[in-house]
């Protein structure tokens, strides 16, 4: 099931690469889906696996364990996901307006998209400037944000296809240990079997 999650949550952020400046919420509906279905079936296994691995005695370290995994990983993908598709929207925002725009609303405009739009509406209302260089801005906002999803998707996917790929070689091996840990196990309780059937034959 962590594999399957993870396949799926793969085809989720690739899906997302297709994003373009046309796009609406519907075209973001199915990859979202799709990344909430793959955590769902990727994050119980996976909480079972880590808490399997430990002993009775310390399912509260493998409770730790699971949980600095869990906010870890999170922390450290919005820093860095976050971080790349700031970087990407400023980028192709300064490729598309260039010098159309002052420096200090060029800035202010890069911080983000809330911010870009509303650099566009002062220009609306600049009468030197009119109504078509405001929606040139709203464009490029548009065209930067949607360019800044599909790069940062793009890396995002490999990232998950390549831990996709790790769980895929990792799990056979945990699989096989579960199997020869249950062995001796149930040779024991075959042993008692036997034993406690001998004890009483002799007692008759």
């Amino acid at each position: 099931m962590v594999v399957t999650g993870l396949t799926i949550g793969t085809a989720g952020m690739f899906l997302l690469t297709q994003i373009d400046k046309g796009s609406t919420y519907g075209d973001f509906l199915t990859p979202l889906m799709m990344l909430g279905l793959a955590l769902g079936l990727a994050i119980s296994p996976a909480t079972d696996t880590i808490m399997g691995s430990f002993p009775e005695s310390e399912l509260g370290v493998g409770g730790g364990v699971n949980d600095t995994a869990l906010e870890l990983g999170g922390a450290l993908g919005i820093a860095v996901l976050g971080s790349l598709l700031g970087t990407a929207y400023r980028d192709e925002l300064t490729d598309l307006v260039g010098n159309r725009l002052p420096a200090e609303a060029m800035e202010t405009a890069k911080d983000s998209v809330g911010a870009g739009l509303a650099v566009a509406e002062r220009v609306a209302q600049d009468p030197s400037v009119g109504p078509q260089q405001a929606q040139a801005a709203v464009d490029a906002v548009h065209q930067a944000f949607a360019h800044g999803v599909a790069q940062t998707s793009f890396i995002g996917g490999i990232i998950m296809a390549a831990g996709t790929l790790i769980v895929l070689a990792v799990l056979p091996g945990r699989r096989g240990f579960t199997r020869k840990s249950a062995e001796p196990g149930a040779g024991a309780a075959a042993s008692e079997v036997a034993t406690v059937r001998e004890h009483a034959a002799s007692t008759r």
